[in-house]
């Protein structure tokens, strides 16, 4: 049987309290200190495996990328690790360990927090929008975004709000951060690109990240979308309008071969069968009477 690579956790927790959303088990790292993270690698027999490739992906708070696919250091007695030093930002970082056993990767959340308690984590925040100002925006024009940042409904100021804007097709347009007005309101002002398109754009706080977008095009843009979007509606239209009839045809022709079709298709011959014998003796009896007048 293909053996399965498994992880034991070194410390064993009895008994496990939620705080909000973050698990008490995450481990806690010193910011400008060296922290390890890892993990002992077993297979299904618990036998340490020293072989093995693994690698670890983490990701700041904001959802950008700090290490991507590094390697582990990997020690004789089966424990896999990474020594990280970060001094900012303070936060909840995402951490993924994955081992290649033949070519499958088996993974295991080893996601830590910088710095902060769980308590203080748990207050930073409350309440996060994003508002731009226009949907729609012709190149050059002025283009204001807009972040409120608030916490149990009071405006929170002084916090660093990163944010990104990605061209059209996906490419990074603008990083930066954002300008703190007072009153937990951050803008950022920006000319709108010549390139049409929605323009995606993320900002990200501590662990919190949203999105939005804006859309960039010029009147002739506008009329060829327009255009395209009518003759969509044409070319559906005509393709409902198709199919009502072939579905009626279908259903006519449907009729026309069913049973009941050819039953009354045999009444009303006979009706006419019926009908012409009628006229017929009608007409013999009216030969009748005019020979008998005649040799009357």
């Amino acid at each position: 049987m293909l053996k399965k690579i498994m992880f034991v956790l070194v410390l064993v927790i009895f008994m496990v309290q939620a705080v909000s959303a973050i698990p008490t088990s995450y481990q806690r790292c010193e910011p400008s200190m060296n922290c390890i993270i890892g993990e002992y690698v077993f297979d299904n027999d618990y036998n340490i495996l020293t072989n093995r490739i693994c690698v670890i992906n983490i990701t700041y708070p904001n959802g950008s990328m700090y290490i991507s696919n590094a390697n582990m250091t990997n020690n004789t007695d089966g424990w896999h690790n990474y020594t990280i030093n970060i001094s900012t930002p303070i936060g909840f970082y995402r951490s993924l360990m994955c081992c290649n056993n033949s070519g499958d990767f088996e993974c295991i959340d080893k996601s830590f927090i910088l710095g902060a308690t769980i308590n203080s984590l748990n207050e930073t925040l409350h309440n996060y929008e994003i508002h731009i100002q226009e949907n729609n925006y012709n190149p050059g024009e002025l283009v204001q975004i807009v972040a409120t940042l608030t916490q149990a409904g009071v405006g929170i100021s002084g916090k660093n709000l990163s944010m990104d804007i990605y061209y059209p097709n996906g490419a990074e347009y603008v990083s930066t951060n954002m300008t703190d007005k007072g009153g937990g309101v951050y803008i950022y002002n920006i000319t709108a690109p010549f390139a049409t398109g929605d323009y995606r754009v993320v900002i990200g706080y501590d662990s919190y990240v949203k999105s939005s977008k804006f859309t960039v095009s010029t009147m002739k843009s506008i009329i060829e979308t327009e255009h395209d979007k009518t003759k969509e509606e044409v070319e559906e239209e005509i393709k409902r309008d198709t199919k009502k009839t072939r579905d009626f045809i279908a259903g006519l022709q449907a009729f026309l071969q069913s049973n009941f079709m050819l039953l009354i298709f045999i009444i009303i011959m006979i009706i006419v069968i019926l009908a012409l014998i009628a006229v017929g003796r009608k007409i013999a009896h009216r030969k009748g009477e005019e020979s008998v007048e005649e040799y009357g």
